[in-house]
């Protein structure tokens, strides 16, 4: 992990600044919480971003966590720009990572209602999680979490773990609707 930085806000648009550094095959993942739509688009440096997994809770509440991603983000430090249809409560958080398989950096994502999630990987490779939930969580001991915010309806956060050929990331709260994402890194 390069570097990570976050950001929350309750409008249509969360911005916040991110410093990716110089390290060979880069690799630029973006955690998204929020309650009840999608994310439109997520740029870096004005450079739009791939979706590359979603999940949502059903329910009342709706809450969401999708992750974006973008091979090779440019040296130094630029907007994250995480732009929603509406208005509404949001918190994110970009990681960069360095040593990255150039051609191929992602496995298979895999999303679910709820705070646990297994994903196939490998030794050397590192899973990385973006979790929504409407009450306060935090990630499993085994996890390194990466941010963690409050940003009113929702609780938004992300975490890395070493790869295996199984992994579980997993979250704890105290209850409420929630969803995480996952997926591991090459």
């Amino acid at each position: 992990v390069d570097s990570t930085s976050s950001g929350q806000a309750n409008a249509s648009t969360l911005t916040f600044a991110h410093t990716t550094g110089t390290g060979a095959n880069r690799l630029l993942l973006v955690g998204v919480a929020l309650s009840a739509q999608s994310v439109s688009s997520v740029s870096y440096n004005g450079i739009a971003l791939s979706l590359v997994g979603q999940a949502a809770d059903s329910g009342g509440a709706k809450p969401r966590a999708e992750i974006w991603s973008l091979t090779n983000p440019p040296s130094g430090t630029f907007n994250v720009v995480v732009t929603l249809p509406g208005s509404g409560d949001v918190a994110g958080g970009a990681a960069t990572f360095t040593g990255v398989n150039p051609i191929n950096p992602l496995g298979t994502a895999t999303g679910v209602a709820g705070l646990s999630a297994t994903v196939s990987s490998a030794a050397n490779e590192m899973v990385f999680d973006s979790a929504c939930a409407t009450l306060a969580a935090s990630p499993d001991p085994s996890q390194t979490q990466r941010w963690n915010i409050p940003q009113g309806s929702i609780n938004g956060g992300a975490s890395t773990r070493p790869g295996a050929a199984s992994v579980t990331m997993s979250w704890t709260s105290s209850g409420g609707k929630s969803a995480l994402v996952a997926v591991p890194i090459h």
